[in-house]
């Protein structure tokens, strides 16, 4: 009784999150690698400053999902709400120094192709420019 009815936009941005969802799941089962920086600050949860380790909240996250079978995958990136940096620099796992690989932006559906030498020595350089914000690229080997 206290339910509210969902809104035509509601709806419609959980179908695109579904469909989204649906694109890269083939991905999620497969290789993985937490790219973000082991970079922490002490202190949370009670425990003593020196015993307890938490994310830096203005570090970005990012993750890469790679499906060797084909030599695709995708990576997910994160800029945090507390972060002050606009960019970030990411060196990917799982590539072949000697190929090429386009990549695809989710969002502005938008290609680029990266070698794979520039993709292990931190060649991938992404802005996200609001804070609490995403960004899904997928790549396959060309």
């Amino acid at each position: 009784e206290n339910w509210e009815k969902p809104t035509a936009e509601f709806l419609a941005d959980l179908k695109a999150a579904y469909a989204e969802y649906l694109s890269v799941r083939e991905y999620l089962c497969e290789s993985y690698c937490n790219l973000s920086a082991p970079d922490v600050k002490e202190g949370a949860w009670g425990c003593p400053m020196e015993t307890r380790n938490v994310p830096d909240e203005t570090l970005w996250n990012a993750w890469q999902y790679h499906k060797k079978a084909d030599d695709s995958g995708i990576v997910l990136l994160f800029r945090r709400g507390k972060s002050p940096y606009p960019a970030a620099e990411y060196s990917l796992s799982f590539v072949d120094e000697n190929a090429a690989y386009e990549f695809t932006d989710a969002d502005a559906n938008q290609t680029f192709t990266l070698s794979g030498k520039e993709l292990k020595h931190g060649g991938l350089r992404v802005e996200l420019n609001e804070k609490r914000s995403s960004k899904l690229l997928r790549y396959r080997r060309k």
